[in-house]
């Protein structure tokens, strides 16, 4: 097993969600071994020889857990192969560096390998023994491992995607599945299917809001062939699954809140009238799964629906909080948290009955943000640039800094990856009117700012995180048209 070289790369360890990975200083790291899952073949009679048969099809079984090994000298002080990282989980993470490089996790690396849950299953000190002070031999200590997953992560550069809409864009929201063509190599990947959405023409009365649509990753992108609402009416929300998608408006004045949702990609719309309050707008919204849709909106109000949007309920009309709520997150189907103005935060734990969050200490300002990592952890950010996080389901708060916390005004957008809801990027806008992007690879333990941002005016909550090394941001129009960028690794 070779060491790795600090001009190579290194090994890092997590064993705390709240701390840094810390370099394990000469450390070997063996063969990763990413099990895909073996296959059992289906046999079907052979339609052209009596008596055989043929391979028709093959069940897919688990994948299994990884597998990798690491040693490293047993030493007089504290071993981590014998001790901490044999009792408890950890995360581990591989960085190959650019050669010469110092030892770093996040900005000196051409490629990094996570791997997640990480526990010794053996550990061992092979061929111990008695060394001389004159020897230079040493005795090693060597651990095989398991993990549940593992991720590669790259460096990732964000690229502006041209577009002819001219207003700004509010939302955007990509299709997550993923399938395998059965009659050739290959398949449709996560974030081939989404779509954004926009203002209207201020201080028209006629101009309506667009909503747009890529089928190729966001190398194209069309205006669907007619409008969901009026003119003069702002479309402030869209999310997508299996081939529908649903908007939702602003406020509109003596009218209750609407959504309108599309089976044609936008060819047709039918709408739906949201509860009965009158002068209602709904601010965000997010699907789970088929049966699973929340909408935040006005005057405290939390909107379910079991049928894709074909019909709605309120699952808290008001009672725990007045205030408008700016965005939620549901995490799984009985845990979903919603925040708003005024420090309103609110969550449930069985999916329908509602309960007061106690706000950080000092917290006045409007919560704009909110991404659940599991029904523990969860991160909250506001309209004064400030990002919080607890561990504890609100008990208690912590704040994190992000770089150049003082100067930043209003917190966008925070979300994490869909897989493991462990890489994190954050959406801001600064004192300037200026956007930055922030992303976290250590489960939101710290964030750094995603350099090269393409020039704009700020941003809005349209941020999309595809995986851990791709996603979408948008924002208002710059340079005469909507602004849209994407992130993706650096080639």
């Amino acid at each position: 097993m070779a060491e790795i070289k600090k001009g190579e790369g290194g090994f890092f360890v997590q064993t705390d969600e709240d701390d840094l990975f810390y370099l394990l200083t000469c450390t070997g790291v063996g063969d990763i071994g990413l099990p895909a899952g073996d296959e059992t073949p289906v046999y079907c009679p052979s339609p052209s020889v009596v008596g055989e048969f043929v391979i028709t099809d093959a069940i897919a079984g688990e994948a299994g857990l990884v597998t990798y090994s690491l040693d490293r000298p047993l030493r007089s002080t504290l071993n981590y192969l014998l001790t901490t990282l044999r009792n408890c989980r950890f995360h581990g993470r591989v960085n190959w560096r650019v050669k010469g490089s110092t030892p770093d996790l996040f900005s000196n690396y051409i490629v990094g390998m996570f791997l997640y849950m990480s526990r010794v299953t053996v550990s061992n000190v092979p061929a111990s023994v008695v060394i001389a002070p004159t020897d230079d031999a040493r005795v090693e200590t060597n651990a095989d491992i398991s993990a549940f997953d593992w991720k590669v992560v790259y460096p990732i550069k964000p690229t502006k995607v041209a577009q002819t809409e001219t207003e700004d864009i509010t939302d955007i929201a990509f299709d997550m599945s993923e399938t395998c063509y059965e009659d050739e190599a290959g398949g449709d990947y996560k974030c081939k299917l989404g779509y954004y959405v926009t203002t209207c023409l201020v201080g028209s009365l006629t101009n309506k809001a667009d909503v747009w649509f890529t089928e190729d990753y966001g190398v194209t992108w069309t205006q669907t062939g007619d409008y969901p609402f009026a003119g003069s009416e702002d479309i402030n929300a869209v999310v997508t699954r299996g081939g529908r998608v649903i908007v939702a408006r602003e406020a509109v004045a003596g009218e209750h809140a609407q959504i309108a949702y599309s089976d044609d990609e936008g060819d047709t719309w039918t709408t739906v009238e949201v509860g009965t309050v009158d002068d209602q707008g709904i601010n965000a919204m997010w699907w789970l799964d088929q049966t699973h849709l929340w909408a935040a909106a006005d005057d405290g109000y939390v909107y379910f629906s079991d049928d894709q949007g074909e019909s709605w309920t309120a699952q808290t009309a008001g009672g725990l909080t007045a205030q408008d709520l700016n965005a939620i997150h549901a995490i799984d189907q009985s845990n979903a948290w919603a925040v708003g103005d005024a420090a309103a935060i609110i969550r449930t734990t069985d999916g329908s009955t509602w309960e007061v969050v106690t706000a950080p200490a000092g917290l006045a300002d409007a919560v704009t943000a909110v991404a659940m990592r599991n029904a523990d952890r969860v991160f909250i950010g506001t309209d004064a640039g400030e990002v919080y996080v607890t561990a504890d389901e609100g008990e208690n708060w912590v704040q994190r800094n992000l770089p150049g916390q003082s100067s930043l005004a209003t917190i966008d957008e925070i979300m994490f990856d869909f897989d493991l809801h462990y890489f994190g990027y954050i959406a801001a806008t600064d004192t300037d009117g200026l956007g930055r992007l922030f992303r976290s690879e250590d489960g939101g333990a710290s964030w750094l700012r995603v350099n090269d941002m393409p020039t704009n005016s700020g941003f809005n909550a349209a941020l999309w995180v595809c995986d851990q090394n791709n996603g979408w941001i948008g924002g208002p129009a710059h340079g005469g048209t909507a602004f849209l960028a994407k992130w993706q690794p650096v080639s």
